[in-house]
């Protein structure tokens, strides 16, 4: 008997080792097939990458500093600027949401005129390209020429909170005598937007009061496109 147990043992741990072998592959196809739906449902949950303008929204929700500060013509990006006439006054660099953007305000003579000139140029990292630009001259002036960029109107906002900066300066360029009013304009850049009103600085009263141009009623249409804060500022300029 013992001669006929040890063959049979033998027998049945054989075929043991056999069914496990053979139910070791069916084990590995079901986990995989259990980890399939996770990879789908991971799939899904992916969110799709955001647009350029809906990253711009969500980075305008929250925290973000807009800044404006003077910049040494010597240290500008020169590559795609236009500088009109021999020096440049005075340079701006803007940053906000979109990027780095400069605004350059200049004026000189040549030849008997005066010239004037505003340009406001977005910075890609490599050559800047020009928004907007704006110039103004004045020839033969045998009265007191006036001719500056206030600085008290020169500054900047975002008061419709969109994470880009609004720009806002004067220009006065003229040919007066005495205590004339002089003419007086307001600009105002915001990226590629470009808003302009026209007019004159008063003397009466206080004096020093915005005063619209004759033509404001054609002007006046500019506020049904500007932007609010520029309608709320025009409102509210009293003196420079």
């Amino acid at each position: 008997m013992r001669k006929l147990f040890i063959p049979l043992a033998l027998a049945f741990l054989l075929m043991g080792s056999a069914c496990q072998n053979q139910s070791a592959p069916q084990t590995d196809e079901q986990t995989a097939q259990k980890e399939t739906p996770k990879e789908e449902a991971q799939k899904e949950t992916e969110e799709e990458p955001m647009s350029e303008e809906e990253a711009f929204a969500e980075a305008a929700a929250g925290p973000f500093e807009i800044t404006m500060t003077a910049v040494p013509a010597k240290k500008l990006p020169f590559n795609g600027l236009m500088v009109h006439g021999p020096d440049l006054e005075e340079a701006t660099e803007v940053k906000d949401i979109k990027g780095t953007y400069y605004l350059l305000r200049n004026q000189y003579f040549s030849e008997g005129r005066h010239y004037m000139s505003l340009g406001y140029y977005f910075w890609d990292g490599q050559e800047a390209k020009r928004q907007n630009i704006k110039h103004y001259d004045m020839e033969n002036c045998n009265f007191d020429l006036v001719s500056k960029f206030p600085n008290a109107a020169f500054q900047i906002a975002d008061e419709d909170k969109d994470g880009e900066a609004e720009i806002y300066c004067f220009s006065q360029l003229d040919c007066v005598s005495d205590v004339s009013p002089t003419n007086l304009d307001l600009h105002v850049f915001e990226g590629q937007n470009y808003y302009q009103l026209a007019g004159n600085n008063k003397v009466e009263g206080l004096g020093g009061e915005f005063k619209p141009s004759d033509n404001f009623k054609a002007e006046e249409k500019i506020f049904n496109y500007a932007s609010d804060i520029f309608n709320s500022f025009s409102d509210k300029v009293k003196a420079y």
